[in-house]
């Protein structure tokens, strides 16, 4: 009787509203603050560095550092931003070594010194005739030199790359090798007698024909007789990394899943082979995934799915797993008996965390970011299969509507929003990220898809994206909206999509060419094939030969594909969100697809933001973007709240 009591008075609490109405504690600023991006984690012997990327200060880039029993301390004073440019996307800008750090000043992408106690000094010339950029940066300690990958961009628009070295003092940057298209990773041996590298040639993308190479050191530092040692087209090699011992280590996709290798003379040694992959995709330079304890014990990170975890390698016991509640791990350092790694669960936002190899017990140097609302009112990912039009199992994450003291009608359903991430070669993973959050606890369900060409599942997965983008990788978007309405769980005539970049043509591609969704929004889309692949960056400037077919034979295919060339088939309301200043997807791409619907009299939503790039950074853009997508979408769905009163009127300037 008293536990009947009580479920009636819990009942009694229970508000009832509409889904997409509840109240949430979870506000559009709330989403755009806690999203402080932490990347490039760097250790000194025990001293741990990491930037943070900090929308709430401009999406200024900050090295910040760890020392053992201390609080994390800025390194880098307020007047620079840490980030390079490198290949558009950027990575390791950043070395540090004796507590000196070196890093790229995002203003005008110079390598400045910074010892402790000093202000920085410009450690490479300003540029006059030619625009230099420099990334992955790591210390050579006995030539006393920085090396790095160097991107020189020319006065007659040509762009040259090689790997560079430069005096930790500072002066010229000194070519050391060159030839090929791309480079990075360049990875001095513990002796300093030989460097590896990575390289690869256009058409291809680094997860399709990377190499690794390696060169003998002589006593000045230069190197000579290079060769290839692992990759190329087909098997692709990432991660060169020397074991303290001096034994050269490196991830290759040669069984159809990039696993760990040691190399030696007679080839390479596979080191617990797995159905995993030990790398993500090269966009940032830099990654690391795995280290070495001081006992030689190699630890390393791997996903499976979308959801990585980090472990030991054992010669005979193969993976064995740390048990932690990490779904996200990046960045993985060793040293001594320990693991550093950014890490993120499905309950907190991204830390800095170190775990100990003995016991397994692991603790936050830097902890998550306070979350604005109780643990309770999460929204778990749940990992969902479906058949593709191919019949091949497509995969995502979905979350469903929750918030702890709201409900909706019985007979109703929610609406459904479908995310579709960038690249489109990178995977969604179920962490925890207010941006869902947002969505779930004001009653709107998320599928997070981790379509055709996504990496974490192995290279036959990924290359089902080869040649049929914006038709597969839309297929299993629209696929796994027709199964979760099949199963009942969202309501059929509220279904919404929403991608950023790749993300954003894909969505654009699923209005445009199927009638599934009923509302949408781009975040920089790329609606122009044809003009991606004449002017876009040298880094994917071939991307889209494997993804579509070279240019200019396809031609016609790329105006099919096009979404630019068939507005008149969009029946649906699209809000569109674009950076002025994006050198990879021109805000052009987008106001000329904004001014085609137009004229057809479709409604088209444009908010522009001067001063972004590619990828929203600061956190009015971000709470604003988000603002303007949640009212956009409740005035296509019917959906009322006093919340939404003030959102409206900022698309009414656009409309």
């Amino acid at each position: 009787m008293r536990r009947s009591r009580e479920h009636g008075a819990m009942a009694t609490l229970m508000q009832q509203a509409p889904y997409g109405t509840w109240h949430s504690p979870i506000s559009a600023e709330h989403v755009a603050t806690g999203s402080v991006r932490l990347e490039q984690l760097r250790l000194d012997g025990t001293t741990a560095y990491w930037c943070e990327n900090r929308p709430d200060d401009g999406g200024r880039g900050v090295v910040v550092c760890h020392q053992p029993g201390s609080t994390p301390v800025d390194r880098t004073p307020p007047e620079f931003s840490v980030r390079t440019r490198l290949y558009e996307y950027g990575g390791n800008a950043y070395a540090v070594h004796d507590g000196v750090i070196w890093f790229v000043n995002d203003a005008d992408q110079r390598i400045y010194r910074l010892a402790p106690g000093q202000a920085p000094v410009a450690c490479t010339p300003a540029d006059t005739t030619s625009r230099s950029r420099y990334g992955d940066l790591v210390v050579d300690p006995l030539h006393q030199r920085l090396l790095f990958v160097h991107e020189i961009h020319a006065p007659d628009g040509s762009v040259e790359h090689c790997i560079a070295a430069l005096p930790l003092a500072g002066g010229v940057p000194a070519t050391l090798v060159s030839g090929a298209d791309f480079y990075a990773a360049p990875r001095p041996s513990p002796a300093g007698d030989q460097l590896a590298w990575m390289a690869w040639h256009h058409p291809s993308m680094p997860w399709d024909a990377a190499a690794v190479w390696l060169a003998a050191l002589d006593d000045a530092g230069q190197p000579h007789d290079a060769h290839q040692i692992a990759g190329g087209v087909g098997d692709a090699a990432a991660q060169p990394a020397w074991s303290p011992d001096g034994a050269l280590h490196l991830v290759a996709e040669r069984s159809g899943w990039l696993n760990l290798y040691r190399w030696s003379t007679a080839g390479l040694t596979p080191l617990a082979p797995h159905d995993a992959e030990f790398a993500p995709p090269l966009w940032n330079v830099g990654p690391s995934n795995y280290g070495w304890a001081d006992d030689g014990t190699l630890i390393a990170s791997w996903t499976q799915h979308g959801r990585w975890s980090v472990g030991r390698i054992g010669a005979d016991s193969g993976l064995q797993r740390f048990e932690t509640p990490w779904v996200a791990i990046d960045q993985v350092h060793v040293y001594g008996r320990s693991v550093w790694a950014i890490v993120s669960t499905p309950t907190s936002l991204p830390g800095i965390a170190r775990l100990d190899i003995d016991t397994g017990a692991w603790e936050y140097l830097r902890s998550p970011a306070p979350l604005p609302c109780d643990g309770a009112c999460i929204s778990h990912a749940e990992p969902l299969s479906f058949a593709g039009d191919d019949g091949v199992m497509a995969h995502g994450f979905l979350y469903r509507p929750h918030l702890p003291g709201w409900r909706a009608p019985a007979d109703s359903r929610p609406p459904l929003l479908v995310l579709v991430h960038g690249g489109p070669t990178i995977c969604s993973t179920p962490h925890l990220r207010l941006a869902i959050q947002y969505w779930t606890t004001r009653g709107i369900a998320v599928l997070d898809v981790n379509y055709a060409g996504s990496t974490g599942f192995g290279r036959a997965y990924r290359e089902r994206l080869y040649g049929a983008w914006g038709v597969a990788d839309v297929a299993d978007a629209c696929a796994g909206a027709r199964a979760l309405v099949r199963t009942g769980l969202v309501d059929p005539a509220r279904l919404a999509i929403s991608g950023g970049s790749a993300g954003g043509f894909t969505a654009l591609s699923a209005l445009t060419f199927t009638d599934v969704f009923h509302v949408g929004a781009s975040f920089y889309g790329i609606s122009d094939l044809a003009a991606l692949a004449q002017d876009t960056h040298k880094y994917e400037a071939h991307y889209t030969d494997q993804l579509i077919g070279p240019y200019p034979a396809a031609a016609e295919r790329y105006r099919a594909r096009s979404p630019l060339y068939h507005a008149a088939a969009v029946r649906v309301p699209v809000i569109f969100f674009q950076g002025l200043d994006d050198a990879i997807v021109p805000p052009d791409q987008t106001e000329r697809l904004v001014a085609a619907l137009r004229a057809c009299g479709v409604r088209s939503t444009y908010i522009a933001f001067p001063g972004e790039r590619h990828g929203f950074r600061r956190a009015a853009t971000i709470a604003r973007a988000l603002r303007c997508e949640h009212a956009f979408y409740a005035s296509v769905f019917g959906i009322a709240g006093s919340e939404l009163l003030a959102d409206a009127e900022l698309l009414a300037d656009h409309d």
